[in-house]
This record gives structure tokens, sequence and C-alpha cells, in this order.
């Protein structure tokens, strides 16, 4: 059923949802009831619309009910939603699904970040747009190949509506419109001042939230011929530990034993997990012969967090040593810095220049599962485990490889005589995560007005995303297995290292990665002939868009010295467009529509991309409409220019590249 709601001011009618195919007798029933619905309205009563120009098209109409489906959230909706950013509102939309990226998911390539993916075809396919303007993309690319726009970092209040285009639109808008459009609409003009506070907080904690706006703006447009504001944007919003949830309900309690499952709580062992885990201990075991473990039990209880109260080996190696991560996030800590100025400008006629800049800042960070620090990092293993150059890291596996040990009190009953395991935890190891701190800068310009019978819009633009990451808690492995060597002053296994030990192991990784995006773009709309429902509409436009994406590894991640997220693109892409257009409302009941549109991409070739529609509407109560189109996607620099990453996995026998490996 259609919501409909009226725009005073404008006298713009909106409706929200759109389209479905109604039973028969409902539809004979409506039909049924046409005449009496006819009689009670008034005859002599108009309305006069304004044209507006709705998502999916460049030509104004006065019915947004397009034939193709356009949900339009209001700017009083997103405050009545409840939420304080536009990307916890797309996040609950019913089209925008699997494929979803937010700021929350622990393994993703472009932490901190948030995504919208419509009809589950992937972030690179849905269209992110500004006033129907493309923004640059987000600087780490999703999976390290998808392209995506980051929605966390929009002014929340400067936002007037956001238009869901919930259907193909590659021959509208190009490669990445394919499986539909996002289009975030800034108010146009804003007179007077406002200033808003919201505060926050969960029951059962974690969630704290912070928002405050301040806006200012002046100038009649019509009156004195220029409106201008300004937008000020402050979001702060703390983690949600898992340690804040665990056992609140069955979907966060991790021991589902009572409702079928297993318990999945670390130290305990389950059918999947047989072996006792190493969380909470240290010992040395030797690599070849009998000799017994050394266990340091001041590894457990006191010297771990995780645990409350004490933690025998015994304990331990029958699963009975369970514990949650004290720093696992359900959600991490977001904080946002938005400014937004807008500058609108008559300049004879009906001509307006439209001038928009902008800075958003947003920071977040991105915690491994199951990383933490103080006894619950375990220590590395080696592909090599003899002493010599080779050091290359298994950060996944457990044991670090030390000498026989012939000086007592090294390490204290080491006495094995024969190469041994360091295995356990590093109670010395830093807190495991990446902090993001994004500054995402956007000018664009505008201008608008007619001439010789035509609708005339021009615009150019620039935005650049720049992503600064530092990681934290990644191992140096050969600089750890030498101090494990250094019997004049060796690191300690047992904790209480120096802090020159402690940074030389574990290292701070950084990384600046660079998105920019330069857009000229201009359309002419006309009426070509007055049809029984209206006026044939046309338009034709061109368009070029240039890309530069320098998104380098982290430098130690890199050069191959720790482990990490190690994709890296360097690239630019150009597409230059032509695109057309025609709305035609063949009768009062009848609009048919079509798009055509070619791109020329520099690293992809050529495409042509069609589409038609229709909207049949014979009563008020009832509409059918359809599409047909294709979609295409171009290759981005990540997927069709220099850029690389890699992965490794140490459990898959490989007779092909490995001939003499174990089996197992």
């Amino acid at each position: 059923m259609a919501r409909i709601l009226q725009s005073a001011p404008d006298n713009i009618i909106v409706r929200r949802a759109v389209a479905g195919v109604l039973a028969s007798s409902a539809f004979a029933a409506m039909m049924a009831s046409v005449p009496a619905a006819a009689q009670q309205a008034p005859a002599a009563q108009s309305q006069e619309l304004t044209e507006v120009v709705v998502t999916g098209s460049r030509i104004a109409r006065t019915d947004v009910e397009t034939p193709s489906p356009v949900q339009i959230l209001t700017a009083a909706e997103l405050k009545e939603s409840g939420y304080t950013t536009v990307s916890e509102v797309l996040r609950n939309l019913t089209a925008n699904g699997q494929g979803t990226l937010s700021n929350a998911f622990g393994l993703a390539f472009a932490g901190s970040a948030t995504g919208v993916s419509l009809r589950g075809l992937n972030t690179s396919a849905t269209l992110v747009l500004i006033d129907g303007h493309r923004m640059a993309p987000f600087a780490l690319s999703d999976d390290g190949q998808r392209s995506f726009v980051d929605i966390s970092n929009i002014p929340f209040d400067a936002v007037e509506s956001v238009e869901v285009l919930k259907d193909g639109a590659s021959a509208a808008y190009g490669s990445d419109a394919m499986a539909g459009v996002v289009n975030v609409i800034l108010k146009k003009k804003f007179v007077g001042t406002t200033v808003t506070g919201e505060l926050g907080t969960a029951t059962e904690g974690g969630d704290t939230t912070e928002h405050a706006t301040f806006m200012h703006g002046m100038g009649d447009l019509d009156a004195d011929g220029y409106n201008a504001y300004v937008n000020f944007e402050f979001r702060h919003s703390d983690h949600i530990l898992l340690s804040q949830r665990s056992g609140d309900g069955i979907w966060s309690n991790l021991d589902q034993t009572g409702i079928g499952g297993i318990n999945q709580t670390p130290g305990v062992i389950n059918p999947f997990r047989p072996i006792p885990p190493t969380y909470g201990t240290n010992y040395i075991t030797p690599t070849s012969g009998t000799g017994a473990p050394i266990f340091y039990a001041n590894a457990l209880g006191g010297g771990n967090p995780a645990y409350k109260g004490t933690c025998t080996f015994a304990a331990q190696q029958v699963g009975g040593c369970g514990f949650i991560n004290p720093h696992y996030e359900i959600q991490p800590a977001t904080k946002n810095y938005n400014i937004l100025a807008s500058f609108k400008k008559k300049l004879g006629d009906d001509w307006i220049l439209d001038l928009k800049a902008s800075l958003f800042n947003s920071q977040g960070e991105q915690v491994q599962p199951g990383a933490s620090s103080g006894g619950l990092t375990n220590y590395p293993t080696l592909f090599n485990p003899n002493i010599g150059a080779s050091a290359y890291s298994l950060p996944h596996a457990v044991g670090t490889t030390i000498p026989a040990v012939t000086v007592p009190g090294w390490y204290p009953g080491n006495t094995n005589g024969v190469p041994s395991k360091v295995r356990g935890v590093s109670l010395d190891a830093p807190y495991a995560k990446t902090a993001f701190d994004n500054n995402a800068y956007r000018l664009a310009l505008d201008l608008s007005g007619s001439a010789a019978g035509w609708t005339l819009d021009a615009s150019l633009g620039w935005s650049q995303e720049i992503t600064k990451q530092d990681g934290y808690g990644s191992t140096v492995v050969p600089e750890l297995y030498a101090l494990l060597n250094d019997r004049a002053n060796p690191w300690l296994i047992t904790g209480g290292n120096s802090a020159a030990y402690i940074a030389a192991v574990y290292p701070v990784t950084n990384a600046t990665d660079t998105s920019t995006l330069y857009y000229v773009e201009a359309n002419a709309t006309r009426t070509l002939a007055k049809l029984a429902g209206g006026d044939l509409g046309f338009d034709i436009g061109v368009q070029h868009i240039t890309r530069n994406l320098n998104s380098p590894a982290p430098g130690l991640v890199a050069q191959g010295i720790v482990a990490g997220n190690n994709a890296w693109v360097v690239g630019t892409q150009t597409d230059t467009a032509a695109f057309a257009e025609i709305v035609a409302p063949v009768t009062s009941m009848l609009e048919l529509d079509g798009h055509v549109r070619f791109d020329h991409f520099n690293i992809s070739g050529n495409a042509t991309t069609p589409s038609i529609g229709f909207k049949f509407k014979p009563v008020k109560q009832f509409a059918l409409r359809g599409t047909f189109g294709t979609g295409f996607r171009a290759p981005n620099p990540a997927e069709n220019g220099n850029a690389g990453q890699a992965y490794s996995a140490g459990t898959t026998s490989d007779p092909i590249l490995c001939p003499n490996g174990p089996a197992a």
C-alpha cells in the first residue's frame, strides 16, 4: 500500500512505498468502488504540483512514482528512526541485504567503513551519490577488490532526504549502479539557527552515544538572491564488549548446550576443539624425545585478566579454564566530526549557482576476532624451526622454537639438551587492533538554468578520501626469535619485558591510503511534444569521471616483516560517457520510459547499456509497473590495475606444489 506524505511548503507529494500486485478479488472490489469515490471528490478544486527530479531520472516530473521503485526517506523520518547516522538507517532497509558492510565487521579489508549492498549484489554494485553526484570511494577496497562509498560520515542533520532506487540503473548512471542507487540529498537552503544535542546509553552497558549539531543559515533566495548555511556535527559512540552481552540471551550466549548446541566459550573443550587450548598457559616442550613439558603457572590466575579466580594447569588441560575475552568488541567505538558549507546564488533570469564544500572526519577501529592483550595472544611459530635467517611467520599457529638449553637458569628446568618450543601466550603483547582516521573532502559546483527551450545543468566536482591506519599487536618473528636466543638478556616468556623489547617485537604498523575522484558533467532537458498524459520529456548528457587510487599496504606488512592486510592498489580509471533518456506519459494511465548509455573506460573498454520501463495505473489505488535492462560492472583499478594481495593456508595437503609434503 502506498503511504502518501505531503510537503506543504512546496506542494510536493512524496510516496514512500511503491507497487505491488493485488489479488484479483481485491482489485475487483476497488474497481467497483471507483464511481462512488469519484462522486465524493471535489470537482472544482485542483492542486498545483511542483516538478521535481527523482533518482533514476534527470527529467523533472510532478509524479515521483516512476516505473522504477524509488523509496524516499524524508528528514523527518530519519529523525523519527532514533538513529544518528545515515548508515544505521540504511542498514535496516530490506533491500540492503547480503554483502552489506558495517564497521563492526572484524575481518573487513576496509576496516571502520560502512557500505550499502542493494539486492545482495555486494558493495561495488550499489552507487552512492550526494545530490546526484559521485563521491570518491573509500581508500581501502572491500575484500581488497570492491570499490564503495563510505556512508558513515555524512552529516545527519544536513540531509534533506535519502532516495533509494531499488532497480538496476546502469543505463542511467553507469557500471557501479548495477544493483541500484542511494542518493543522499542535502538541504537546498536553510535560514535561521538550530542547536541540537542528544545523549543516550544502553541499559546493559556500552554504546553510550553523544550527538550534537549546530546549523546556521541566512538569505532568502527569492528576496535576497542568495542563501548560505553552515552545518557542524559531532558524534561519538562507545564500543559494546562481548563481556557486556554474554549470557543475556540465546543469541549472545556462547554456551548453547541448553538448546542442543555446543559450548563455544574459549578455554572450554567441545567436539570441534578436543585439544586443550593454550590460552592462559606458558610452558616449554621438547621438539623431540619424551621430555615432560615445563609449565609456568604464574601465567595463569592474576597474570591473566580474562580469568576470574585461579586456574591450574590440570584444570586447563581438561577445559576447566573458560573465559570471556575482555577486549572482544561486538561494536567498535566510533567518532565523527563533520563540517558542511553551502552557498546558493541567483545569477539572473532563472540561472542559479550552487556551491557546496565539506570535510567529513570519521574515526574507528577494527579488532581482530580473538585478538587481545594481557595473556591472550599466542606466540607464533616458524616455517623453519632451525636457527638461521629464515623466519617466516604463521601467526595463527602456536609454538616458537628455541635452541637446546645447557645453561641452567636461562629458562628454569629446561635442561633437555634439545631444541624446544615455547607454547602459550605472550603476556606483554599489546592489544591487537587497527585504528583508522578517515578524512573525506568534497567540493561541488552546479550551474543550472534555461535557454532556447532547454533546461540546462552543468556541474563539476572534486572529492578525496584519505585514510590513515595504525596497526597494533603484530609480531616481528625474527626479532622475537633473536631475543628468545639471547642468553645474556632473554625475552621473558612470563612477562615483564622492557619497553624497548616490546616495541621491537610488537611495532606499530602505519599506512596512508588515498582515493581521489574528479567529475565533469552536463545535460540538457526539454519537452518534445504534448501527449495525452503530459509532456514527452527528453534528456541528453555527457559525463567524464577520473578516479585515482593510491592504497599501499602498511610498510612492515608489505615487506613481509609482520602479518596483516597486504592488499595494495595503485591505479587510475577514467570513464567518458554519453547518455539519453525519454519519458512518455502516453495516457493518464500509461507511462513509458527508456534509457541508453555509452561508456568508455581506459582500462576495460566500451559498454552500451539500454533499459525500458512502464507504469500502468488504471486507478489511483492500483499500479502495475516493470523494467527491463542490461547491467554491467567495469573492473575498477583494484581488479584490473596495478594491484595485488596474498593469502596463506597451512593445513592443506598440496601434492603439486609440495610433492614430498606429508599428507596430513
